[in-house]
């Protein structure tokens, strides 16, 4: 992000309805995809982001879907968690287009914190808090969703572009990842067993978050309970295997996702357990047979498609995700494709 974004903040921020006067801004460097900052006025705190719209190419639907989930949520009363909400611009718009750069602001949930140390009852009530989430977005109509990120978990779609950028080479980096791409093709089976499912409309197509990483939850400050879910660009009709498995995979070890001392990961089954067991609590126990069993490979199978994304984001020049040196995706990469090797291990 360019300084002359800084420079140019106050006047974006007294773009929209904010209470109080302006007095400073902080960048926050949490996700990967937006470019967030605290906003304060004497009176109040926001959250300001710039958009990353070479990833959401439409962002008037994109808003549009989120302000519409969040009055639906905050209508349904078995919804027990905050909503941050839009703030609207001065002329009503749910983000302001300046000098070619798309902006938005949220209201801020206060004293909460996303960081969080990861224990079996964190695991626990996050499984939990995801699932309430969609299983209060039962009743939305779900045609009224148009996918922010078409195709966003579909491992069809995902081998597809690994394919291209494969052939492309533009980058001169497939002989580099050979070995990579080995292992890939060998653990693939496992998109099939899922693809064969969906083909056949044996699970249940429902209203995901598709980002369910504990840091997408903020938590009390005091009490560590859930306060509110957050992050809602890629909330999209999808499967439960997508949710839970996110959550697995993020949360049953204590390395991140560019970890590269491999053989430091250990799987925590116990928290796994743990995610299992809210994870239904919130769907109430409503979940088919099916997605029941799903939920056991649900790990291994978002932890391999995450490899194919950050694979395929290393051999296309490192378009899409924010790295910090040029081989960032690449170690992404190795560290979930040993993560699914491992989960599958367990399983079998």
């Amino acid at each position: 992000m360019h300084y002359k974004d800084f420079d140019s903040i106050p006047k974006k921020v007294h773009s929209f309805q904010i209470q109080g006067h302006y007095q400073s801004f902080l960048p926050i460097s949490v996700g990967l995809i937006h470019h967030t900052f605290l906003i304060t006025t004497d009176t109040n705190t926001y959250i300001l982001q710039k958009i990353n719209h070479s990833i959401f190419s439409d962002v008037p639907i994109l808003m549009n879907t989120i302000q519409s989930i969040t009055k639906h949520l905050a209508h349904n009363k078995e919804y027990a968690l905050r909503i941050p909400l839009i703030v609207p611009t001065h002329n009503g718009n749910l983000f302001l287009y300046d000098t070619d750069a798309y902006w938005r602001i949220y209201t801020y949930v206060g004293d909460t914190i996303s960081s969080i140390p990861i224990t079996e009852d964190i695991c626990y009530k996050t499984a939990k808090a995801y699932a309430s989430f969609s299983y209060c977005l039962s009743g939305f109509e779900m045609s009224h969703i148009i996918p922010s990120i078409p195709y966003f978990h579909s491992a069809t779609k995902r081998m597809e572009a690994l394919e291209k950028v494969v052939q492309k080479n533009a980058y001169h980096r497939v002989e580099k990842v050979k070995k990579e791409l080995e292992i890939l093709y060998q653990l693939s089976s496992l998109f099939q067993k899922i693809d064969n499912l969906i083909k056949i409309n044996a699970l249940p197509l429902r209203i995901m978050h598709n980002d369910t990483k504990i840091n997408n939850i903020l938590f009390d400050t005091v009490t560590n309970e859930p306060i509110a879910v957050v992050d809602l660009d890629t909330v999209m009709p999808g499967y439960i295997i997508y949710d839970v498995g996110d959550i697995i995979r993020t949360s049953c070890i204590d390395y991140p996702e560019d970890h590269t001392v491999l053989k430091d990961i250990r799987i925590d089954t116990k928290r796994i357990d743990f995610i299992k067991k809210g994870y239904r609590e919130g769907w109430k126990n409503t979940l088919s047979s099916i997605e029941e069993e799903c939920i056991d490979i649900s790990g291994a199978y978002m932890a391999l498609l995450m490899a194919v994304r950050f694979l395929t984001d290393y051999i296309d020049g490192n378009v899409y995700y924010k790295i910090h040196y040029e081989e960032h995706n690449l170690d992404r990469a190795r560290n979930q494709l040993f993560l699914c090797e491992q989960m599958s291990f367990i399983n079998t």
